[in-house]
């Protein structure tokens, strides 16, 4: 009798050996969970760790956005009026030789020739805005919807960008273009330096009256006019951002300019130099 309940004794303590063993073992087909304060382990092994937690490409930013200036920089933006043209594509390139940034306000029948080109200037982080569609005095006209907004339109088909800068041409506005600027999202833009390069068509002459000494020469903030209409007026853009520079000067667009210096472009307001 003392034998029999030995074996049986020993018989319990084997099986509940083999159960402590058998739940020490896991399902090598189930996956423990991890802790609930460990979420993101716990994603990474299901694959869907946060953007955040893992390696991620980084988010595309434009070349303009990329060279954004942080601040304490002199500022001057370069605007090209009456493009594009056959001299635009070498001016582009210049401007790359550079790293200058530009704006150009384009005539809206002209740019419907140069699509590429628009949306070169959009790639290389140049802004784009426009100058009506036919270079029409909008003060003289009884309608100036079709004048301003088919030359949006023709911007926004051809690069894909929807242009918020308008030039009127000549610098002539009244407070009904204000007003339709204001309800279409546009802000008017003109200059505080004339390089006056239509008139004089010289490289010196051009360089001599953007750097003349006077309340419309370059200065911190200001806002140039210029056009690439013209190959002289290319060839002087080489020498003045060679001397500009020089002078401690950082080519930013428009927008950047308003945006660094103020809240930014306010629809229907008027800007030429921004200090």
């Amino acid at each position: 009798m003392g034998v029999i309940l030995i074996a049986m004794l020993a018989t319990c303590v084997a099986l509940v050996l083999f159960g402590m063993r058998y739940r020490e073992t896991p399902d090598p087909g189930v996956i423990a969970r991890a802790p609930d304060n460990d979420a993101s382990e716990s994603a990474a092994m299901s694959g869907l760790m946060p953007v955040s937690a893992k390696e991620s490409p980084a988010m595309e930013e434009s070349p303009a956005e990329q060279n954004l200036p942080d601040g304490g920089e002199k500022l001057i933006a370069l605007t090209f009026d009456d493009g594009p043209s056959a001299y635009t594509a070498g001016l582009l390139d210049i401007l790359a030789e550079h790293e200058a940034y530009a704006t150009f306000f384009v005539v809206g029948n002209r740019a419907e020739g140069y699509p590429e080109t628009l949306r070169r200037m959009v790639e290389e982080g140049h802004e784009i805005g426009t100058h009506t569609y036919s270079h029409a005095d909008l003060t003289k006209l009884d309608d100036i919807r079709d004048e301003i907004l088919k030359a949006v339109d023709v911007v926004e088909n051809a690069a894909g960008i929807r242009p918020t800068l308008i030039r009127p041409p000549g610098g002539y506005y009244n407070a009904e273009i204000q007003e339709f600027c204001a309800k279409n999202e546009q802000s008017l833009v003109l200059w505080s330096v004339d390089t006056m390069d239509w008139k004089s068509r010289d490289v010196e002459t051009i360089l001599d009256t953007a750097f003349h000494s006077g309340a419309y020469s370059v200065a911190d903030g200001s806002i140039v006019l210029m056009h690439d209409i013209y190959e002289v007026s290319v060839e002087a853009v080489d020498q003045l951002l060679a001397m500009l520079a020089q002078e401690g000067y950082r080519f930013v667009t428009v927008s950047q300019l308003l945006t660094l210096r103020s809240a930014g472009a306010v629809p229907g307001e008027v800007y030429n130099r921004v200090t």
